[in-house]
């Protein structure tokens, strides 16, 4: 057995729906290394809106990651220990996404094709971000370039809302951000023009809008009724963009989407590496992402608080990080 196998590493475990507990484990062995693998030191994460399920107990069956050690935290900045990619170097710093949500420990494993070598212009905690901008940017890349209009509706405006707002104001579209948490502190920073304080529902019940929006982005997630109230919203030829996490079944007015001769898409991204490089661009042209954008710090072994702060929408918080560095929580 080699030294590496042999040291063992924190993480933290779900035991239970929303506790944490830390615990040891083996380290990842290099001499398991598949070809484009890496191990990487944790030096930052970045909690987010898919992690809540699991860390709730919502998975339904369909999910191990609430038994898994350092589940669920996908967005991830870590110092590459090991490597058998002929892209990524040992001592390089990465940014990327892990598939398997189990961010939260001392090291991971990852395949390069999920990585970047963070670009020097960003700091290296904040470059976390540029995973979920990443998202965003494939996402936005596959909005049809003839619609009707150049108004967009945002559905949501936590930290990935907020995102979407800001680069469809850059794509030169005029942005109305709607949520039931005030936001208007924040909302000339991230590119909305008209901030909406209200559910999605009223807005759309109350149409006071003066153009029907050609691009809905849903960024909320988990509600059938979001997805009712986008397609009622949509201009004819419009398109809906669904982001937020979706149920595993929703009802879905096809009729009025047929009537309306509507597009829409979902929003996996497959090239990573694409996009990891054009967020991170986009986030080091547009501090204010990270800057306004991230709101709290915490150390990884307060997962629990960092959790607790995240499920809850609220003003004055956006995006919260965890971060290895910063000064462990007293025993």
């Amino acid at each position: 057995m080699n030294d590496n196998t042999e040291r063992k590493i924190w993480a933290m475990q779900l035991v239970a729906p929303q506790k944490f507990e830390r615990i040891m484990i083996d380290a990842p062995d290099k001499e398991t290394l598949e070809p484009g693998e890496v191990i990487a030191e944790l030096v930052a994460g970045g909690l987010c809106g898919s992690d809540l399920p699991t860390f709730f107990g919502r998975t339904s069956g369909s999910s191990s990651r609430e038994i898994v050690p350092g589940a669920p935290m996908h967005e991830v900045v870590g110092k590459v220990l090991a490597t058998r990619s002929a892209r990524l170097k040992v001592g390089e710093l990465v940014v990327g996404a892990l598939p398997q949500y189990i961010g939260i420990t001392e090291q991971f494993r990852c395949p390069d094709s999920n990585l970047v070598p963070v670009d020097p212009r960003l700091p290296q905690i904040e470059a976390v971000t540029a995973q979920p901008v990443a998202t965003v940017l494939n996402s936005v890349a596959r909005i049809p370039a003839e619609l009707p209009n150049r108004h967009a509706a945002v559905f949501g405006l936590g930290p990935l809302g907020l995102a979407f707002c800001h680069v469809l104001k850059s794509k030169g579209f005029e942005v109305t951000g709607i949520d039931r948490v005030d936001r208007s502190e924040v909302a000339e920073h991230f590119g909305i023009d008209h901030f909406v304080h209200d559910s999605v529902e009223q807005w759309v019940q109350k149409g006071e809008q003066t153009e029907a929006p050609a691009v809905v982005v849903d960024a909320i997630g988990h509600d059938q009724d979001l997805v009712i109230a986008a397609i009622k919203a949509l201009a004819p030829h419009g398109h809906f963009v669904e982001f937020g996490l979706a149920e595993k079944w929703a009802v879905f007015p096809l009729r009025k989407f047929l009537q309306k001769h509507l597009s829409m898409h979902a929003c996996t991204t497959t090239d990573w590496i694409r996009f990891l490089e054009e967020g991170q661009r986009y986030v080091a042209e547009h501090p204010e992402l990270y800057e306004i954008g991230v709101t709290h710090r915490f150390h990884p072994w307060d997962a629990q608080k960092a959790f607790e702060l995240h499920s809850v929408p609220q003003q004055g918080r956006l995006k919260v990080l965890l971060v290895p560095s910063m000064e462990a929580p007293a025993e």
